[in-house]
């Protein structure tokens, strides 16, 4: 390994670069190792760890990482865990796919999915999805307008146990005024 005035050293295999000690790094501070390459398309890759807290994987190219081909087909084949801090997916340009053969879980104390434009649940199609549930203690729905709130409000079970025309209004007028008189009826046409 070649050694330079400053304390770096590197040797050269080709395309390939194994380096350390390189002062002249990026904003992650200066390397303590790396490996670089380039391709027959002179596209770059770089392994980096650097002593300013960061290690990178950098390529030109596409990424692809692959686990599990040849391994224990029920158990976890990748992992990626953070002990501390946070861990953050960027796409600067495009859209974020995550997709399963079987089912997608998100666990955390709160899940909270934001849209600018649109959040949609189900397939564009009519029939692409077959069923959503949602299951909680309370379920809020605000809107100024659209489908879900107005379907709320014109379910056939609401509207056969609230209003002035439903059952439950029929019924209770029938017993008050059977059992109040003209009180009774006077109170529940104010109830309902």
């Amino acid at each position: 390994m070649a050694q330079t005035d400053d304390g770096r050293q590197q040797d050269n295999f080709g395309n390939v670069i194994i380096e350390s000690g390189n002062p002249n790094s990026s904003v992650a501070g200066v390397e303590a190792f790396s490996i670089k390459g380039t391709n027959s398309s002179d596209k770059r890759f770089l392994l980096a760890h650097h002593d300013g807290g960061i290690t990178r994987v950098e390529t030109e190219q596409t990424l692809q990482v692959d686990a599990g081909s040849k391994g224990n087909n029920q158990g976890t084949a990748a992992q990626i865990t953070a002990h501390t801090g946070n861990i953050a997916v960027n796409v600067e340009a495009g859209h974020l796919l995550l997709k399963a053969n079987e089912t997608i879980t998100l666990e955390a104390k709160d899940i909270i999915l934001k849209g600018s434009n649109l959040i949609q649940i189900g397939g564009p199609g009519q029939h692409d999805t077959r069923e959503i549930k949602l299951t909680a203690t309370k379920i809020e729905v605000k809107g100024k307008k659209g489908n879900l709130p107005d379907h709320l409000k014109q379910s056939s079970f609401l509207l056969s146990t609230s209003g002035p025309q439903s059952f439950v209004a029929d019924l209770a007028q029938t017993m008050a005024g059977g059992v109040g008189g003209p009180v009774g009826r006077f109170i529940t046409k104010k109830l309902f």
